[in-house]
């Protein structure tokens, strides 16, 4: 629950205008491999600070994601729709037994 609130702070916060009209979704899958993906889409494309948000684990946001073992990927599956954010997180998985903190790229 800690990285699906994280994520959707972030989405809010960084959307484009955030107007009323704006929209951060929320998806959630379970894949055949028993990992959670957690998606959220926001109106905002770019993701300029994405290295800076991703390095070094943290205490908030996406390093926190990282700190708890998550696997973050982004993309623009479509530019005129924003961008989308995906965290993999799987089961009885944690940074100690990854060997590292999470995994960070681009979709």
């Amino acid at each position: 629950m800690l990285a699906i609130h994280e994520l959707m702070e972030n989405g809010v916060k960084h959307s484009v205008d955030a107007s009323a009209d704006d929209v951060v979704g929320l998806a959630l899958l379970i894949t055949e491999d028993e990992d959670l993906l957690i998606d959220v889409s926001d109106p905002n494309p770019r993701f300029a600070e994405f290295d800076a948000a991703t390095a070094g684990g943290g205490t908030a946001g996406l390093g926190l994601v990282i700190a708890l073992g998550g696997s973050i990927t982004w993309g623009t599956p479509d530019p005129d729709r924003g961008k989308t954010v995906r965290i993999r997180l799987r089961p009885g998985e944690t940074p100690a037994s990854q060997g590292a903190a999470g995994t960070t790229e681009r979709l």
